[in-house]
């Protein structure tokens, strides 16, 4: 496994079912719930973060059973200038190939406080955490 691809339980990537009796997404994983790529590109708050390794995570990307995050810091915390996402696109090819990834160092807000969204963005695919750590380092 590459450094920034990680297990988690296919549950959390799950993309639910819209019910229409409920009126709402069911079955629909926690992470998958955290995609906020729209939200951000509108300069709305985020969908609810999700809770993995000990931070707040938002997913910007889901396709073919994985899901691009990136990890949620505060302001003042964040070591560099944070942006806003108009600027970030306005940054064009710099910010499509910056290591750290193209939402490195956006704005973002959620429950009424700011973000920065951080990167380099991690990658996570459908698995058992533990079962696979088991086998990390070994040819």
């Amino acid at each position: 496994m590459s450094e920034n691809r990680h297990s988690v339980d296919p549950a959390r990537l799950k993309y639910g079912a819209w019910c229409h009796r409920a009126e709402k997404q069911l079955g629909e994983g926690d992470i998958a719930a955290s995609y906020s790529a729209d939200c951000i590109g509108m300069g709305k708050p985020l969908r609810k973060p999700f809770g993995w390794k000990g931070s707040l995570w938002v997913c910007v990307a889901l396709g073919q059973g994985s899901a691009e995050v990136y990890r949620l810091t505060l302001p003042q915390a964040f070591e560099g200038t944070p942006l806003g996402y108009r600027a970030r696109v306005l940054a064009g090819d710099e910010a499509r190939q910056d290591p750290n990834g193209f939402y490195h160092g956006v704005t973002v807000s959620h429950g009424g406080k700011s973000f920065v969204l951080c990167g380099p963005p991690a990658v996570l695919v459908p698995g058992e955490p533990a079962q696979m750590d088991l086998f990390a380092g070994l040819p």
